[in-house]
C-alpha cells in the first residue's frame, strides 16, 4: 500500500524503454485485463486489446492480482499507461475495491509519475478496477512480480524497568532497529500480540496492557528504498504483565456510624495470571483452495527456558482453533513443533460437514463466514471431527486423529506451526485464530514463571487519609463525618494499585420502627428512641387503642404521711358502646364523670365533668397535696355514658373504675410538733422534735410560766407534773 514516485524524466525513460523492449518473448507472457483472480509472480498485465490494440469502449472490470506464495509481496510496475479522456484505472491494496485507492490513472499525464505499487502484506493482493467511457480508447501494460525485499530489518527492544509490568499501568519500551546500508526506516506503530497500535508511531513508546499474562511486542516499520513497503518485526523478548486485583464494593464504599470504631478491612480478589503460555494468535487467514500449497500458520513461543516435552498427552492441554470451512473432508490439519516433529489433528474424513458457518459460494473474492470455537485435546473422549461428522460440527473439544506421543521430545520454545491443507478444489474456509495451551506442570517448570502475589503486610496494604497518614489492615478508626481514603495494595512484582475509599458517616437517629420517633432514614441508633407510655405525656398516642380500659398506672400509688406529693393518673375508657346484637359498636356521645375519694390532704385536678371520647379520652388526672392519714384509700370514678338516639341523648349503663392510694405512716418516723395545744401542732408528726410553739409572747418552748425566762420556776412546774399520764 506504499508508492514510490520517480521524477518525470525517469518516468518517460522507463516508458520509452518499455515500449522499445516489447520483444516477442516479453509480450508473449501477456495476461489480458478481465474480471478474474490471477495468482502469479511474473508476466505482463495488458489491457483487453492486448499489445496489438486498444481496450474497448464501455468496459467496467475488476481484477484481483495475488502473490503465489504467502511469504512474498505482490508488485505491479507500470510500463505503459495511456488512457482516453473519461477513462479511469484504480489500484487498491487487498482483495477488494474498497477504501482509498493506492493510485489512480486518468488521461492526465501527471498520473504517470509512478514507479511501482506493492501489496502491504506478504501473500497479499492488489485489486484493479478499470472503466472506459463510450468514446476515446487507450492502452496500458504492467509488469507483475513478487518480492521478499521487506524482510530486511531486525530489531531489539529495551525496557525501562525490566520486562515485568502492571495491568493498566504505563510501560516504557524502546526499539532498536537495524537495516542494511541505504535503507531508511520509520516506526509506524507498535505491535502488541500481533495487533497494531498506530497511536505509538515512535521508536520509544509508553504502552499500556489491558490484560495480564505474557505478551509479544514488536514494531511495524515503513522501509524506504526503490520499493517502499512495510515490515512487521517481532522482538525476541516477551513482556509479563501482573493482573490487577478486584476491590469489593463494600471495601470501596464502607459505612460508619459516627463515633463508633470501624475496623479497616480490605476485601480483595487477586487477579488471574494466565501462566506462561496460554498462547493464541488471531489474525484472519484464508486457507488456500489450492492443492499445490498449504496454509502454514505460525506462532513463536519464547520463554527463555530449555523445557522439553516428555509426555505430550499429559503436558499439552489443548490446541484451540476458531475456524470455518464448507467441506470438512477437504482438509488435513497437523501441528508441527519447533524441531520439526508433528502430529495429525484431522485427516480428511467427514465429507461435506460444515465447520462453523461458512459462506458456501465460490465467487471471488471469498468472504469469511462465522467461525466456531473448536479444540483438540489429549483429555477429550468424544471422538474425532470425522467421527462427529454430519450437518455442522458443533463447537467444542474433540480427539485428535494422530498420536500425541509424536510430540514427545519437542522443545516448548520456538516456532509452532498449524498446517492446513485443502486437498480438493472448490469450497473454502478461513482461520480466525489458533492457540496452544500447556498444563500447569509445564507452566510452573518454565524458568521465568513467577506469578505475582499480593502483599498483605502493612507495607503492602494500607489506607492513606486526607492528612497523608497511613493506617494498616485491622486498625480501628472513628468517624464523625464522611472521609475519603486511598487504599493501596502492592504485589511481589512491585505493582501498586490504588482506589479511593469513601467512608460514609451514616445518619443517626431512632432506628426502631416501633418507636414513636422512628427515623426511616437513620442507619445508626443514637439511643433517642421514645416509646409510648400510658401516662399523661402520650394522651394522643394511637397505642391506647390496644390497651385495656381503666386507670394507668394500674398499680396503686404510694405516698408518705405528712410528705408533700404529686402524681398523675390516666383514665382510659371506651369511646363506643358494645351492642351484642349489632356487628358494629355504637359511638358514645359523652360521659358525665364523678370522682370520689377519702384520702385526706390529697386533691385531684378534676375540672371536667363532661368527657367527650373523641376530645378528652384518655383523660389526665393530676394529684397534689400532703396526706394527713396513713391508710389505703379507694379512689372511684363513675362514668355515665350517653348515646344519641334520633337526636336525643340517652343514658346507658354507667362504668365504675376504682384505683387506690396507699399512704405509709404506721411504723414510720415523722418528726414535728406533737402537742395538740401548740400553735404549730403537726397531726402527721409522730416524733416530737421540740419545735412546738404555744400562745404568749415567749419564744421558748420550756418557758412554762411565760415570764420570758427558763429558770427555777419553770423547773418546779415541770417537776410538779412529772409522772402524770398524757392524753
Amino acid at each position: 500500500m506504499y508508492l514510490n514516485k520517480m521524477n518525470t524524466i525517469h518516468a518517460l525513460t522507463a516508458l520509452a524503454a518499455g515500449l522499445l523492449a516489447a520483444s516477442a518473448s516479453l509480450w508473449g507472457q501477456e495476461t489480458p485485463f478481465s474480471n478474474t483472480l490471477h495468482t502469479t509472480c511474473s508476466g505482463i498485465l495488458v489491457d483487453s486489446g492486448l499489445s496489438a490494440g486498444d481496450y474497448a469502449a464501455g468496459e467496467d472490470a475488476t481484477m484481483y492480482l495475488c502473490a503465489e506464495t504467502v511469504e512474498d509481496y505482490f508488485v505491479l510496475d507500470p510500463l505503459v499507461v495511456s488512457l482516453g479522456l473519461g477513462d479511469t484505472l484504480r489500484v487498491y491494496d487487498g482483495s477488494a475495491a474498497e477504501g482509498a485507492p493506492l493510485w489512480t490513472w486518468t488521461s492526465n499525464p501527471g498520473d504517470a509519475m509512478l514507479s511501482s505499487i506493492q501489496s502491504s502484506v506478504p501473500g497479499g493482493c492488489l485489486t484493479l478496477h478499470f472503466t472506459s467511457d463510450a468514446t476515446d480508447h487507450g492502452n496500458f501494460a504492467f509488469e507483475m512480480s513478487c518480492t521478499d525485499e521487506c524482510d530486511v530489518a531486525t530489531a531489539t527492544v529495551a525496557f525501562a524497568e525490566g520486562n515485568q509490568g502492571c495491568e493498566g499501568a504505563d510501560f516504557l519500551a524502546a526499539a532498536n532497529v537495524m537495516v542494511p546500508d541505504g535503507v531508511t526506516w520509520e516506526v509506524t506503530g507498535w505491535l502488541i500480540d500481533g495487533e497494531l497500535d498506530a497511536e505509538h508511531a515512535s521508536p520509544i513508546a509508553v504502552l499500556q496492557f489491558d490484560s495480564a499474562g505474557v505478551h509479544e511486542l514488536g514494531v511495524q516499520l515503513m522501509l524506504g528504498g526503490e520499493v517502499t513497503c512495510t515490515q512487521a518485526v517481532a522482538f525476541p523478548d516477551l513482556v509479563q504483565i501482573a493482573p490487577a486485583p478486584t476491590f469489593s464494593p463494600s471495601t470501596l464504599a464502607p459505612t460508619a456510624c459516627p463515633g463508633v470504631p470501624v475496623e479497616l478491612t480490605a476485601e480483595l480478589t487477586p487477579g488471574t495470571y494466565p501462566g506462561a503460555f496460554q498462547s493464541y494468535v488471531d489474525e484472519l487467514t484464508q486457507v488456500p483452495d489450492d492443492q499445490s500449497q498449504c496454509l502454514n500458520y505460525e506462532q513463536t513461543l519464547a520463554s527463555g527456558s530449555d523445557f522439553i516435552i516428555t509426555d505430550a498427552a499429559s503436558e499439552i492441554s489443548a490446541v484451540p482453533i476458531a475456524f470455518e470451512h464448507s467441506f470438512m473432508g477437504d482438509l488435513t490439519i497437523s501441528l508441527q513443533c519447533p524441531n520439526g516433529q508433528s502430529m495429525t489433528l484431522h485427516e480428511q474424513g467427514g465429507g461435506g460437514t460444515f465447520l462453523g458457518e461458512p459462506v458456501d459460494v465460490d465467487v471471488w473474492p471469498d468472504t469469511p463466514g462465522v467461525a466456531y470455537d473448536y479444540a483438540w485435546s489429549p483429555s477429550a473422549t468424544n471422538g474425532t471431527w470425522a467421527e462427529n461428522a454430519g450437518g455442522t460440527l458443533p463447537p467444542g473439544t474433540y480427539e485428535a486423529t494422530g498420536n500425541w506421543s509424536n510430540l514427545n521430545g519437542c522443545p516448548v520454545d520456538g516456532t509452532w506451526t498449524l498446517e492446513i491443507c485443502d486437498s480438493w478444489g472448490s469450497d473454502n474456509g478461513f482461520v480466525f485464530g489458533w492457540g496452544l495451551t500447556f498444563e500447569e506442570s509445564v507452566v510452573q517448570a518454565l524458568d521465568w514463571t513467577n506469578p505475582p502475589v499480593l502483599d498483605a503486610t502493612c507495607s503492602g496494604l494500607y489506607w492513606t487519609d486526607s492528612g497523608n497518614v497511613t493506617h494498616c489492615e485491622g486498625e480501628s478508626l472513628t468517624f464523625f463525618e464522611t472521609e475519603v481514603f486511598s487504599l493501596t495494595v502492592w504485589d511481589s512484582w512491585g505493582c501498586a494499585w490504588s482506589e479511593d475509599v469513601v467512608f460514609t458517616a451514616q445518619t443517626t437517629g431512632c432506628t426502631d420502627p416501633s418507636a414513636l420517633n422512628f427515623n426511616p432514614t437513620a442507619a445508626c441508633e443514637d439511643g433517642s428512641c421514645t416509646y409510648m407510655q400510658p401516662t399523661c405525656d402520650f394522651l394522643d398516642a394511637p397505642e391506647w387503642a390496644d390497651l385495656d380500659f381503666g386507670w394507668y398506672p394500674p398499680e396503686p400509688t404510694g405516698a408518705v404521711l405528712g410528705e408533700s406529693t404529686s402524681f398523675d393518673w390516666v383514665l382510659h375508657a371506651p369511646d363506643t358502646l358494645l351492642d351484642e346484637g349489632n356487628p358494629q359498636n355504637i359511638p358514645l356521645a359523652y360521659y358525665v364523670a364523678t370522682l370520689s375519694h377519702d384520702a385526706a390532704g390529697l386533691e385531684a385536678d378534676w375540672s371536667t365533668t363532661e368527657l367527650y371520647p373523641e376530645e378528652n379520652m384518655p383523660v389526665c388526672v393530676h394529684w397534689t397535696g400532703t396526706p394527713l392519714a396513713a391508710d389505703t384509700f379507694d379512689v372511684q370514678v363513675t362514668l355515665q355514658p350517653y348515646v344519641t338516639v334520633f337526636g336525643i341523648d340517652v343514658a346507658v349503663t354507667p362504668s365504675v373504675y376504682t384505683q387506690q392510694i396507699i399512704v405509709a405512716g404506721s411504723g414510720s418516723i415523722q418528726p414535728g410538733c406533737t402537742y395538740a395545744a401548740a400553735i404549730n401542732f403537726n397531726p402527721a408528726a409522730n416524733d416530737d422534735d421540740g419545735s412546738c410553739l404555744f400562745t404568749g409572747d415567749s419564744s421558748c418552748a420550756m418557758d412554762g410560766n411565760l415570764d420570758g425566762w427558763v429558770n427555777t420556776s419553770d423547773l418546779l412546774l415541770l417537776l410538779g407534773e412529772f409522772g402524770l399520764g398524757c392524753d
